[in-house]
């Protein structure tokens, strides 16, 4: 992995939480909502429902995500947003994590981050030592149920978005990579994916350490 520039920036509390959701997925939705109720954070996230009703998930759910990144910046003017998927379970104490989570609280997140995480492969490289914190290898991202963004990069994510390929996470893999920066997990996992099917049609993942 490259060497990497970590610049100080203005350290948040906590990222401004928002969340996607679709048309039909109402009790989905209420279960995330009840489980994040019963987390530490406190207010709930703000929910953006994909305009769409129809058409391929290839398609139709990066459009929506991408959506959701424009609507969080628009609604928001916290240096990281956080951005869920509408059928998870959190951690209970996620904020308490997430404050203690050295990267995030010094303001040195550069680009991405995820809280959730199924199975991708460490990289080798030189990261700070900072404690619960791993980068992966870009070709073994997958699954984008609860990504941080740092609010500059994600407003060139969205400037970009449509001349990218592939799934969400591919596709944040792809522009991350090429802007030089590292693709940082939080370990453990502060979220759970719930679903009982895949959108994309494909098999279902889980978190490899979720509760921890």
């Amino acid at each position: 992995m490259r060497s990497v520039a970590w610049s100080m920036i203005s350290a948040p509390d906590l990222p401004a939480p928002f969340l996607l959701t679709a048309l039909g997925r109402e009790a989905v939705l209420e279960e995330t909502l009840r489980s994040w109720d019963a987390t530490d954070w406190g207010a709930r996230p703000g929910v953006f429902q994909d305009p769409a009703t129809e058409g391929e998930a290839a398609t139709r759910i990066p459009k929506a995500w991408i959506g959701l990144v424009r609507h969080a910046l628009a609604n928001s003017t916290a240096p990281y947003v956080l951005l869920l998927m509408d059928d998870l379970a959190f951690h209970p104490k996620i904020a308490e994590r997430l404050r203690a989570w050295e990267p995030l609280q010094r303001g040195l997140l550069p680009a991405t981050a995820s809280l959730y995480n199924p199975g991708v492969r460490q990289a080798q490289g030189t990261l700070p030592p900072w404690p619960h914190t791993f980068a992966a290898m870009p070709d073994s991202i997958y699954g984008a149920q609860a990504i941080v963004l740092e609010r500059d990069f994600a407003a060139e994510l969205a400037g970009v978005w449509d001349s990218l390929s592939g799934t969400i996470s591919g596709r944040l893999a792809t522009f991350t990579t090429l802007a030089g920066h590292p693709l940082l997990y939080h370990r453990p996992s502060l979220v759970e994916h719930t679903a009982e099917f895949s959108s994309w049609h494909m098999p279902l993942h889980r978190a490899v350490d979720f509760g921890e």
